[in-house]
């Protein structure tokens, strides 16, 4: 990795960590007011696309609409002077064609290009006869700047739907969520590759085998609540998503040991999964968000050493915590 890569994954590192040492819970975003749309949103999108941002963005931005310096301009308006500008992160694929072909004088030319530029370089020359030599791929680790809406004024307003209301956390239960149920459902008995499911076992914990492909699961009123029993069920069935027959996930797939880099790394990733799969489903007591504040607080003096062999490590894991979540919510993984 270069010098330049390096710096990109470094800034992004620095920020989270900061944010975990401030004791920031960047994992339960809290509703936020959005004036220009007259509504609330609890997680960060762009302004123009009205898509989510996602994987290791979802931490770096609070919630709330964005806009490029260059959008900002082109939908009317402008950004207030001395506004803050927010990080985001980008991972870029270049394809490239390495390719040869002989000349009008008979000499051999050897060339490399884009995929997209090699394409459209055989339609602009029909009449020439290239030969592939090499085909690559390159990922590019790169950040850029975003402005939250409410830094700008004059913008246009577009036609974005944001609810009207913020719903509360729920009051701890002990009833049976509806849509959670379905969601369960979908992944145990519907999917292509169901997630075999035993209830009221006799077992101490919640707990997933990826030999068995099983989730293990105490009977529903061992639990505390039904936000505690979600909240373990989501964790473990993340768990079950990076099965090889569905995300073939490597800190799944590859022998772990207690406690390693590999085991942890799977840890987090299943725990930011129910995470997000919580609260997309508005399961969050007040008490699971003080118990996400407490979890994220414990990473601070874990990832050091992760950090030193994989600076992408942090990335990673916010990138496959989504594939995970996205998994369970969609018909076949397929979303």
């Amino acid at each position: 990795m270069n010098e330049k890569q390096q710096k990109v994954l470094d800034r992004v590192n620095s920020l989270i960590l900061e944010r975990i040492k401030n004791g920031e819970n960047f994992l339960v975003k809290k509703y936020t007011k959005v004036d220009l749309l007259d509504g609330y949103v609890n997680e960060p999108r762009n302004y123009v696309s009205n898509k989510p941002y996602t994987g290791v963005n979802r931490a770096l931005l609070e919630p709330g609409y964005y806009v490029s310096f260059k959008q900002a301009k082109e939908l009317g308006g402008k950004v207030k002077k001395g506004a803050k500008a927010s990080m985001v992160y980008g991972l870029f694929t270049h394809e490239y064609v390495k390719y040869k072909y002989i000349s009008e004088n008979g000499e051999t030319i050897e060339k490399t290009t884009t995929k997209d530029g090699f394409e459209k370089l055989k339609l602009k020359n029909p009449e020439i006869e290239y030969e592939i030599i090499e085909e690559r791929t390159t990922t590019r680790h790169a950040y850029f700047y975003v402005f939250n809406i409410r830094d700008c004024e004059n913008l246009k307003k577009l036609n974005h739907t944001v609810i009207k209301t913020i719903p509360d956390p729920k009051i701890p239960t002990q009833e049976l969520d509806p849509l959670a149920e379905f969601i369960v459902k979908l992944n145990t008995e519907i999917k292509p590759n169901p997630i075999h499911l035993q209830p009221n076992s006799v077992i101490e914990c919640s707990s997933y085998s990826s030999e068995t492909d099983t989730v293990y699961m105490k009977n529903f009123f061992e639990y505390e609540d039904s936000s505690d029993y979600y909240d373990n069920l989501f964790h473990e069935l993340s768990h079950a998503t990076g099965h090889e027959s569905r995300l073939n996930r490597k800190s799944l797939t590859t022998e772990a040991r207690y406690g390693d880099d590999i085991y942890s790394k799977e840890e987090l990733v299943a725990q930011i999964s129910s995470n997000y799969c919580m609260q997309r489903l508005h399961l969050l007591t007040y008490k699971q968000l003080e118990k996400s504040n407490e979890y994220v607080k414990s990473w601070y003096n874990h990832l050091s050493e992760p950090l030193k062999k994989d600076p992408a490590f942090l990335i990673k894991i916010f990138s496959s915590a989504e594939k995970a979540s996205n998994y369970l919510f969609s018909n076949g993984g397929n979303e």
